[in-house]
């Protein structure tokens, strides 16, 4: 048997919508879904915030799923960047559980095309959240390829590190491709 639906947030996009600067790939929320050794669902998604563009919202769940906190938003640029594709990895903590989340971000670029990846923790089991961090050394040029970043990006916790990986595409590479690259940390 299954049990009832339960919304856990409300958004405002859907797939396939085109930010610009991917190649023609549209974006959507994107999002990753784990549970904790607490027992903590931990939820994270991108949305098309107003004034804002993408930007990369966080959720959880200590009662099963029943309940959810109310969305708490991640990257901590003050512009209306596109921060999208987010990673989750969970792992058990002193304070909790510890949560890693990653995720491309255009606030480097005043055009809002070339892309970065940063990264946020949080030691506590959600509760609060790291500054945001760069993890890349050189942005992707994603315009143009008609794979965008691609759809699978992900990461995993080893040995007390956040082993995320992601897609970059240097500027002059070839069209249809990209190199994959993981920023532990």
């Amino acid at each position: 048997s299954w049990g009832k639906d339960v919304a856990v947030a409300a958004t405002h996009t859907g797939f396939g919508v085109d930010i610009g600067c991917n190649g023609g790939r549209g974006q959507s929320p994107a999002h990753h879904l784990k549970i904790g050794p607490s027992g903590t669902l931990h939820l994270v998604y991108a949305d098309a915030i107003q004034g804002r563009g993408f930007d990369i919202l966080y959720t959880r769940s200590t009662d099963g799923g029943a309940t959810w906190s109310a969305p708490v938003r991640l990257n901590d640029d003050a512009g209306a960047a596109h921060q999208y594709h987010p990673t989750l990895s969970v792992a058990g903590g002193a304070g909790g559980d510890a949560v890693s989340v990653t995720f491309y971000d255009r606030r480097d670029d005043a055009a809002n095309c070339l892309t970065q990846v940063y990264a946020t923790s949080s030691n506590d089991g959600g509760l609060t959240w790291s500054a945001n961090t760069r993890l890349t050394t050189t942005a992707s040029d994603f315009d143009g390829n008609p794979n965008g970043p691609g759809d699978y990006s992900s990461s995993t916790p080893f040995q007390f590190l956040t082993w995320p990986f992601h897609s970059q595409h240097p500027a002059g590479g070839d069209a249809g491709s990209f190199e994959i690259y993981t920023f532990p940390f």
